[in-house]
């Protein structure tokens, strides 16, 4: 019996095998399409975040990924915010992205450990910039002890909770 002969005898499996096939490569395709668009083509066609507004506001941006978005948001032309605990941390990373973008940057002082009280300082200095449309809030928080959800989290209004 000949191999074609075989493939006559289970169409059905022949069909689903086809189908698996079309399906991995559709997939394997776009995976491929998406991630050289991302790694690659990033680098060269960039949007313009000024459609946005002038200014992007980032909280927690004076270490890891909040530093790292404050730094990319003003490589990418927008004046900066930037919202974070410590003063000295919070003037070191404005000169920082001052001299390396020449981009404008602002400084609120802010702990969110404090209440609701917290945001009073952060309008008012929000209101001194033209209008913003990118907000990257990277506050870590961190309820007692224990890691939970933050769906699970208690009363957020609670001063049981303390930074990272």
């Amino acid at each position: 019996m000949s191999v074609v002969e075989e493939i006559c005898l289970y169409p059905a499996l022949t069909l689903i095998g086809a189908l698996t096939v079309c399906y991995l490569a559709v997939t394997l395709g776009w995976q491929l399409i998406r991630g050289f668009r991302v790694h690659f083509l990033s680098s060269w066609w960039k949007s313009d975040l000024r459609q946005y507004g002038n200014w992007a506001v980032v909280t927690g941006a004076t270490d890891g990924i909040g530093k790292s978005y404050a730094e990319e948001l003003a490589r990418r032309g927008l004046n900066i915010v930037l919202i974070s605990r410590s003063m000295e941390k919070l003037q070191r990373v404005a000169k920082e992205i001052e001299q390396q973008s020449g981009r404008k940057t602002k400084i609120i002082q802010a702990d969110f450990t404090g209440g609701d009280e917290v945001y009073t300082p952060i309008e008012k200095g929000i209101k001194a910039v033209s209008i913003f449309s990118i907000a990257v809030n990277n506050v870590g928080m961190k309820f007692h002890d224990e890691p939970i959800k933050f769906i699970d989290a208690p009363n957020l209004r609670q001063k049981s909770s303390h930074f990272i």
